[in-house]
């Protein structure tokens, strides 16, 4: 197109044919250092889009660690709750064997009247 033009003297060398001008105008775009070197300029636009995308893809996993660490303290807790529950079921019937026993070995032992577990304060006799 354009080494037809130069051939009927509609264009030059440094002059481009109008619908080439135009072309680059309207659909290809100004011609300026990025047009010039679009390999370079893609390569950065990539590397610069896989970096952004590691990024994201490591803020996602330390998201999803956390998360999972606050799953696993959560699920400790509970489990320990659990055990202190068992724990706890299992002194109480201890404890109920344990007064059961003592009441068949000894009877009437809770009818007696009780001693108080500790002695009344000491007073001075009033002169």
């Amino acid at each position: 197109m354009w080494s037809n033009s130069i051939a009927s003297g509609e264009a030059t060398i440094q002059l481009p044919p109008i619908k080439l001008l135009r072309y680059w105008e309207q659909d290809q775009g100004y011609i300026n250092r990025l047009s010039r070197q679009p390999a370079k300029q893609t390569a950065k636009q990539q590397t610069r889009s896989a970096m952004e995308r590691l990024a994201e893809m490591q803020q996602q996993r330390q998201e999803q660690m956390l998360q999972q660490r606050v799953f696993d303290q959560m699920e400790a807790l509970e489990e320990k709750q659990e055990r202190r529950e068992e724990r706890n079921e299992r002194r109480q019937m201890q404890r109920e064997h344990r007064e059961l026993f003592f009441h068949r070995m000894y009877p009437g032992y809770l009818m007696q009247p009780q001693l108080p577990l500790h002695a009344p304060p000491y007073t001075k006799p009033y002169n």
